[in-house]
């Protein structure tokens, strides 16, 4: 169970030397360059009024909680990304549980809430997910989802093997098969993570500034015309390679309108999680008239395909947004309730829409602390 076996799997040979090589640049023997990268993406967040999720494994938080000790921090969710660095699949469930509770026992010493979990590697089974809520974990965000937007010159000759070595590690979802929303996995939501990341459009790919901006907002762009979540995957150790990139999706994601809802990732699990015990009620007023009343959390709003709104509406594509919570419809044919995760494409149909306040689609900006100094990544070796 050592990280440079994991790493050579999930890398190859040529990716994870250079990773080798690029620690030392990044990293220092104290914290102080992750400090000034986090700081820098902090400041970033604040310039657009927004959030972010930072999972780090709790034996750095515990080494270095001093750096995150900081009021620039007061918007920022700090979720857990494994005890220590490894995979946690190849773990039994005994081990697994007391390395998530001893995890959880560190935030809270710290005075950090850890209800959200992010694997090492993205790695994870349905073992880890038991585990995860017996730990008392209430959400996940491990699920690969690559959003078709690299070009034939994204990916060079020299750099095929090694992004085809990522998507045969990772196994994303894709479009249209699925849908990068979250979804109620037993008992925990468990939310998408989306590629291209940083890792392979800076390391695999050896990708420009110009072009990580160009991809990422093909990113935010595919995910707000399907209606969607993009949870950017951005490392701070890469903060000053991909700011740029960060900066141009926030301007854009803020200039959008409908609006894109850009949130963290616990409040993202916390309004999927209420928008499930919404109801729908459908009642036949006459012939081709039917009252629609629903009941749920603050801000939800419905969606409408086929049918004539008695009420204000906002166009979503080929949707009405409606955020009345009771109305009339009027259709020559049944309106049917669907679920948005298997939607028909065809006929009268009403739905929850997936977004609090109707809106468009969903942000969220996310980054791993593997570790915050060289130090750090050299106890990697022993799994501690």
């Amino acid at each position: 169970m050592n990280f440079i076996r994991v790493a050579l799997q999930a890398k190859g040979p040529r990716a994870t030397l250079r990773r080798v090589r690029s620690l030392a640049a990044r990293y220092g023997f104290s914290p102080r360059k992750m400090a000034q990268a986090l700081q820098q993406l902090a400041a970033l967040l604040r310039k657009y009024d927004c959030g972010a999720t930072f999972p780090i494994t709790a034996v750095a938080l515990a080494r270095h909680p001093q750096v995150i000790a900081d009021e620039r921090w007061r918007h920022i969710e700090f979720a857990v990304h494994g005890y220590t660095h490894i995979d946690y699949t190849r773990l039994p469930q005994e081990e697994q549980l007391a390395h998530l509770r001893r995890a959880r026992q560190v935030f809270a010493a710290h005075g950090l809430t850890a209800t959200g979990f992010r694997s090492p590697y993205l790695r994870h089974d349905a073992t880890l997910n038991r585990s995860l809520a017996k730990a008392g974990f209430s959400y996940v965000s491990n699920q690969p989802f690559l959003w078709d937007v690299l070009t034939e010159a994204d990916v060079p000759p020299q750099a095929r093997t090694a992004h085809q070595h990522a998507l045969e590690f990772y196994a994303p979802w894709r479009p249209p098969t699925h849908q990068s929303l979250p979804r109620i996995a037993g008992e925990l939501v468990e939310i998408p993570v989306s590629l291209p990341d940083d890792e392979m459009l800076v390391e695999r790919l050896q990708a420009s500034s110009e072009r990580i901006a160009r991809v990422w907002l093909g990113e935010l762009h595919a995910a707000y015309r399907r209606g969607e979540l993009l949870t950017l995957q951005l490392h701070p150790e890469r903060a000053l390679a991909c700011a740029a990139g960060l900066e141009a999706v926030l301007q854009e994601a803020r200039a959008l309108r409908p609006a894109v809802w850009i949130a963290r990732l616990d409040e993202i699990a916390a309004w999927w999680r209420a928008r499930s015990t919404a109801s729908l009620k459908l009642t036949p007023v006459d012939e081709h008239t039917t009252r629609v009343r629903v009941s749920g959390p603050a801000g939800i709003a419905l969606q409408v395909r086929g049918a004539q709104v008695l009420a204000p509406t906002q166009a979503q594509g080929t949707w009405q947004l409606v955020t009345e919570t009771e109305f009339d419809l009027r259709a020559d044919a049944p309106v049917t309730p669907v679920e948005i995760h298997n939607t028909p494409e065809r006929g009268a149909a009403i739905r929850l829409a997936p977004w609090p306040e109707g809106a468009q689609s969903a942000l969220a900006i996310t980054g791993d602390i593997d570790g915050l100094t060289l130090w750090d990544y050299g106890l990697r070796i022993w799994g501690r």
